[in-house]
């Protein structure tokens, strides 16, 4: 039962310093949910070289992710 607390703020933890950094995606493709709409989202391009697309969603959409590269095609 000690193994979840850790595991629990090592997963929080992870997701606070991507936010903080940003996201790099090997793709060079990202993509946000839109809020209140499950299953649809936005794709977003990612502009530098070395794969980094930003650390925050357009208004309006949640969840920034690494998306497959035909999605920003």
């Amino acid at each position: 039962m000690k193994a979840f607390p850790v595991a629990s703020c090592l997963l929080i933890g992870a997701s606070l310093i991507q936010t903080a950094v940003g996201l790099n995606c090997n793709s060079l493709c990202a993509a946000c949910w839109k809020d209140g709409s499950p299953g649809v989202d936005i794709k977003i391009g990612c502009k530098a070289s070395n794969g980094y697309c930003g650390d925050k969603c357009p208004q309006g959409y949640h969840g920034l992710h690494c998306a497959k590269t035909v999605r920003c095609e």
